[in-house]
């Protein structure tokens, strides 16, 4: 499916226009094969798209990719480098000032923390998460990263 994409991610082919509708256009599409468990296809977007987010100089869409990378990298059980993309992407949402994705990263790198056996660690990230996301109003994010603290505070404790 991502090969059938390849037109956008080659600027010789659709030119610059095509690189930069890619660059946003991919994030959400890396998001739903990541939902669906398909690491291998997600990682060879954020591959692709990595080198033009960067070159475009957009902040809001590294930050998108940074943390696609993150997600990726987690998936794949590469903790230091997992963990050393979810740190810039928070860096990046703090710079710009938007709490949102700095919220999503945080919840993000909880996860990743859970999932590696860092319970405190995630626990702190995830409570950070969570309180951007209710100072925001973020319902479902606030649901989410509720469950999320539930699934860590045993583990936490014990």
């Amino acid at each position: 499916m991502v090969e059938e994409l390849g037109f956008l991610t080659d600027p010789g082919e659709r030119g610059e226009q095509g690189a930069h509708v890619f660059a946003f256009q991919g994030v959400p599409l890396t998001h739903a094969l990541l939902s669906v468990g398909d690491v291998e296809s997600a990682q060879q977007l954020v591959d692709d798209a990595m080198p033009i987010a960067e070159a475009w100089a957009n902040p809001d869409v590294v930050q998108s990719w940074i943390l696609l990378r993150g997600m990726v990298m987690a998936r794949h059980e590469r903790w230091e480098d997992a963990e050393q993309a979810f740190e810039g992407a928070v860096d990046i949402a703090r710079t710009l000032s938007m709490p949102y994705e700095e919220a999503q990263a945080l919840h993000e790198w909880g996860v990743m923390l859970q999932h590696a056996g860092r319970q405190e660690e995630a626990g702190a990230k995830l409570q950070e998460a969570l309180e951007i996301f209710a100072r925001l109003g973020a319902r479902h994010d606030i649901e989410r990263t509720q469950s999320e603290l539930g699934a860590v505070e045993p583990a936490r404790k014990g």
